[in-house]
C-alpha cells in the first residue's frame, strides 16, 4: 500500500509528483471515514477525509481509490491509484521550504509510470508558484508538461536568497 501516497518534489524550480515509495520508506499511516473493499472488482476505496501520511508527505483528499490487479485473485499488485474531490499534498522536509500541490484530481499508473494533477492545478514552494489545468510527470523519462486550456500557464519563480 505504500503506492497510495504521492509526494511532491521539487528540482530547482521544476515540479514534479511521484510515489513515495521511490522516495521515502518507513510505514504508511491512512485515516478515512470509511474503507470499502471489492474484492470482485479489485477495488478498495477510501473515503471522507482521506488523509495518508509517511515521513514528511501528507495526501489529504476526500476519496482516494486503489484498482489493484483489475480483480483478479491472490494478486496485489496496484494498476491504478485516484484521489478525488479536492486533492493537497505536501511534503515537509529536514530544513527545506515546505511544498504543497493542489488540484481536483490525482491519477498515478505504475504500469505508465506517469502521474497526472488536474482542475485547477497549482504548485507553490515558498514564494515560488506554477499554476495550470493539468499537470503530467513521467517517472520514466523525468519529463512534465503543464498546460492550461482556458490560457496561459503561469509560473512565479523568486529567488532565494543566499
Amino acid at each position: 500500500m505504500s503506492r497510495l501516497l504521492l509526494s511532491l518534489l521539487v528540482p530547482g524550480f521544476l515540479w514534479f509528483l511521484v510515489p513515495v515509495s521511490h522516495a521515502q520508506s518507513g510505514p504508511v499511516d491512512i485515516t478515512a471515514n470509511q474503507l470499502d473493499i471489492q474484492q470482485t472488482k479489485g477495488l478498495a476505496t477510501f473515503s471522507g477525509n482521506v488523509v495518508v501520511t509517511q515521513t514528511g508527505f501528507t495526501l489529504q483528499a476526500p476519496k482516494v481509490v486503489a484498482d489493484y490487479a483489475g480483480g483478479k485473485s491472490n494478486s496485489t499488485d496496484i494498476n491504478s491509484i485516484t484521489a478525488s474531490g479536492g486533492v493537497t499534498i505536501t511534503r515537509t522536509g529536514q530544513g527545506a521550504q515546505a511544498e504543497k500541490a493542489t488540484g481536483n484530481t490525482a491519477l498515478y499508473s505504475p504500469a505508465t509510470k506517469q502521474i497526472i494533477l488536474s482542475g485547477n492545478v497549482t504548485l507553490i514552494r515558498g514564494p515560488s508558484s506554477l499554476s495550470g489545468d493539468k499537470l503530467v510527470y513521467d517517472m520514466a523519462t523525468g519529463n512534465a508538461r503543464v498546460t492550461n486550456s482556458g490560457g496561459p500557464v503561469k509560473a512565479r519563480f523568486v529567488p532565494q536568497s543566499k
